[in-house]
């Protein structure tokens, strides 16, 4: 007996029992109308794509729900025979160590996780000295390469935690820096407003010192014009 049963075989078993209206199940009717007919969550039948012919009348299988019942269990089958086969193949055993632990049984869907789990554990226990000595080297090679990726994670967050410091830093810098060019221009801005207050005063002190100047030139005019006049007056009364 084999250790389990293919996809190929699980595939033979059902195209034995189901026929297309060509009489044979190798068809499209067989690729395309049966694969879309499977089972959700919940036990129900689903149709998809090509498979919603199994409901139309005049179709041969049509309102069939006994073959559409037989084409889900087709399609799981298939789909848990291709686990066991990728179970089987990545495990890294030979059927021979799996048929040991399957104590002369097949494997199904339900127990292929941890038969060849056991087969996993068994070929560790008879490993021979030099299996044990190179699964060991493999085991500290594989530490090793971690510790390295551990350390290349570490180095890369330090130079990711100076580059934000060197980018808080300078931001700062170039917050003092548009703060001093703020005040600096309000103290220029300050300074014209003070200069030009101080010319404008000047400016007034000038006005107010040329309109003295030209009062006291007409008073002085005023005087002289006076004497002169007085003077003319008393060399009347001499004559």
């Amino acid at each position: 007996m084999s250790l389990y049963k293919t996809e190929k075989e699980i595939r033979d078993e059902f195209d034995a029992q189901f026929k297309g209206p060509a009489g044979g199940g190798a068809n499209w009717y067989t690729d395309r109308v049966r694969e879309g007919t499977k089972y959700d969550d919940d036990g129900n039948i689903v149709r998809e794509g090509w498979a919603w012919l199994t409901q139309v009348p005049v179709w041969p299988m049509g309102h069939s729900e006994g073959f559409a019942e037989g084409a889900a269990e087709r399609n799981k089958a298939v789909k848990q025979a291709q686990y066991i086969e990728r179970k089987v193949r990545e495990s890294g055993l030979t059927q021979e160590q799996i048929k040991k632990k399957a104590n002369g049984g097949q494997l199904t869907y339900e127990n292929v996780d941890g038969i060849v789990a056991e087969a996993q554990r068994g070929r560790a226990e008879q490993q021979t000295p030099q299996q044990k000595k190179d699964s060991d080297h493999r085991t500290q090679v594989q530490k090793d390469a971690n510790t390295i990726a551990e350390q290349t994670l570490e180095v890369t967050k330090d130079q990711n935690r100076n580059e934000m410091q060197l980018a808080t830093n300078q931001m700062e810098l170039a917050r003092l820096d548009n703060k001093f060019d703020r005040e600096t221009a309000s103290a220029d801005r300050l300074l014209t407003l003070q200069l030009a207050q101080m010319d404008s005063d000047l400016a007034d002190k000038r006005l107010a010192y040329d309109r003295e100047t030209r009062s006291m030139d007409k008073r002085d005019q005023m005087i002289a014009q006076l004497v002169a006049s007085l003077g003319s007056l008393g060399g009347a009364f001499a004559l």
